[in-house]
């Protein structure tokens, strides 16, 4: 697990909380919902095409599985911003309408995030745990390592952070929304795929070398990533995330940006 730094005490044990809620919440769809089988010709062919192999338009879920995970969340956050909780209230309680925001964020549409950034955060870690449901049966299928894009093999969505691990260092990315692992170049842009050296540099904080950020020139993008090889204990993409808020700091004081903002 990674060392906490005081500074992050209160926001790390609320993400705590926030992840213990979505294992909980994983734990109850894996009985409930039925994952088809692996189709090992059809993940090679989609592989081949760069097209993410869970089709989320067949995965639109029934509004009881996801709602009380929705509500645990919003629950959460009732003492930090209660008026933005009071309007999530108001969409739960009307059907269609959460229907829609669910399915806008099963489909990735950004522009939920324009009304209320708790709401679009609500609504996006709704369907987190079912997009993780689905994508476990691929988890170290050796068909990934023909995997060649920044985007998620699984479900389509960006990166939270990249890992280095095993015994000669292997990168690997870990998506943000249904926490799929895929294997990536040491030396490549997981947001534009330039592997020109000289466009990609290195940040490494000094006395700090678990972590490095990764910073484009090309796209002016970054990626922080996390060295696993001399760690020992489980390993959690969300508090990795918290924990190096400095590091984002440090990228954007550098001119760079990240499409994951934490709330």
């Amino acid at each position: 697990m990674p060392l906490v730094h005081p500074v992050y005490d209160e926001i790390v044990e609320f993400f705590r909380r926030i992840i213990e809620l979505r294992e909980n919440h994983v734990d109850k769809l894996r009985k409930a919902v039925s994952v088809p089988a692996v189709d090992a010709g059809l993940l090679c062919e989609r592989i081949r095409e760069g097209v993410p192999f869970i089709d989320r338009q067949e995965i639109w879920p029934s509004v009881e599985l996801v709602k009380p995970y929705f509500m645990s969340l919003a629950d959460l956050f009732v003492q930090r911003s209660p008026e933005e909780v009071k309007a999530a209230y108001e969409v739960a309680g009307r059907k269609e309408l959460f229907e829609g925001l669910i399915h806008d964020a099963l489909n990735g549409d950004d522009t939920i995030n324009e009304s209320s950034p708790l709401l679009a955060f609500l609504a996006r870690e709704s369907v987190s745990p079912l997009l993780q449901v689905y994508a476990e049966p691929f988890a170290g299928r050796p068909e990934l390592d023909a995997w060649e894009h920044g985007y998620c093999p699984a479900c389509g969505d960006l990166p939270l952070i990249g890992v280095i691990h095993g015994e000669h260092g292997k990168k690997s990315l870990v998506c943000r929304s249904c926490r799929a692992w895929w294997p990536f170049l040491r030396i490549k842009c997981c947001y534009c795929g330039t592997e020109q050296q000289e466009s990609i540099s290195m940040l490494v904080v000094e006395g700090d070398d678990r972590y490095r950020v990764e910073m484009c020139k090309n796209c002016n993008m970054y990626l922080k990533v996390v060295d696993l090889r001399n760690s020992s204990g489980g390993f959690s993409p969300d508090l990795e995330d918290v924990t190096t808020l400095h590091l984002d700091i440090i990228a954007r004081d550098k001119g760079y940006e990240s499409p994951n903002i934490l709330l």
